[in-house]
Parts: C-alpha cells; structure tokens; sequence
C-alpha cells in the first residue's frame, strides 16, 4: 500500500504598489507628533516613499559599480538629490 501525501494549496493576494508622484519631493506635508512633544513627523506615507527611494538608491549603486560608466552615476546622482531634499527637512541645519 502506498502512502499519498496530500496538501493545501493556499492562493494568496497581491499586493498593489501605489503609483508614485511626478515629485517626490513636491507637497510634503507633515503632521503633529503623537508625543505631544510639538516635533513634526512625516505622514506614514510618505515614509514608504522614502524607503522606497533608499532601495531604489541600493540597486542604482550596485548597477553603478557594474557598469562604471558617467549615466549609470548620473542616475545615481539625481537619485541622492532626491534623498538629500526629503533628509534635509528631517535634520535642522
């Protein structure tokens, strides 16, 4: 006799990125802290467009060291621009 395994196969959903802004740095609104300490922090949104520019930074520094050629650090230039202008509201100068 011969043993059948059986299993459950379980679909899972997608999951639907948000379409990204034509600026990612144009209309950045902040909102009160929840500590009450009157310090802003960034919309919960915001947040995941951040990350998302930081990740997007790592693959552009790694194709960057690949091809070590003046457009692949252009990108990776602009790309740093970008972070530096939503960084710059973050840190008080």
């Amino acid at each position: 006799m011969e043993l059948e395994m059986r299993g459950v196969v379980v679909p899972f959903r997608t999951v639907q990125k948000p379409a990204r802004p034509p600026s990612p740095t144009g209309g950045r609104r902040r909102t009160a802290s929840a500590d009450g300490s009157g310090a802003t922090a960034a919309r919960p949104g915001l947040d995941h467009e951040v990350n998302a520019e930081w990740d997007l930074l790592i693959r552009l520094a790694t194709q960057a060291w690949s091809w070590r050629d003046p457009e692949s650090l252009d990108v990776l230039e602009h790309t740093v621009t970008r972070l530096r202008t939503w960084i710059g509201h973050d840190w008080p100068s």
